[in-house]
């Protein structure tokens, strides 16, 4: 026989192991999951009126992801190679880009990285290709 009294010193379960409630950090899982954010959308399976709302995003990063969408329309591909509105990363994407249309505009660019950029680009007339080398090899000459 032991000298414990259980009566006087009760085991709860309360103690060091027992379950606590948590409260989620703001990193957490919740995190993760999708907001109602226009920048959250998937390019791939947005619609028109989506991806027209992600080009005029504030953050540059989400109008360069509309472009990796098959569907943008030829607005919103002309909207994102503007050189006046446009930061160079976006018209960068833009010229490197497969849409119809892009690498010509990027081979007209004032920039000469967006027109080395440009340079690959599969509906570019000689002329627009001779331009965006150009800018290409004064690139590698620098």
């Amino acid at each position: 026989m032991n000298g414990f009294d259980d009566l006087a010193h009760p085991r709860a379960g309360d103690g060091k192991f027992a379950a606590k409630p948590v409260a989620e950090t703001p990193g957490g899982l919740s995190a993760l999951s999708p907001a109602d954010d226009v920048g959250n959308v998937d390019a791939a399976l947005a619609t028109d009126d989506e991806l027209r709302a992600q080009a005029r995003h504030p953050d540059p990063a989400v109008r360069v992801d509309v472009l990796a969408s098959a569907h943008v329309p030829y607005d919103v591909v002309v909207e994102l190679a503007d050189p006046r509105t446009q930061p160079v990363v976006v018209r960068h994407a833009a010229a490197a880009s497969f849409h119809a249309g892009a690498a010509a505009r990027g081979a007209r660019d004032p920039n000469p990285v967006v027109r080395a950029a440009a340079s690959g680009g599969w509906d570019l007339d000689e002329s627009g290709r001779e331009r965006a080398r150009q800018a290409a090899d004064a690139l590698i000459a620098s």
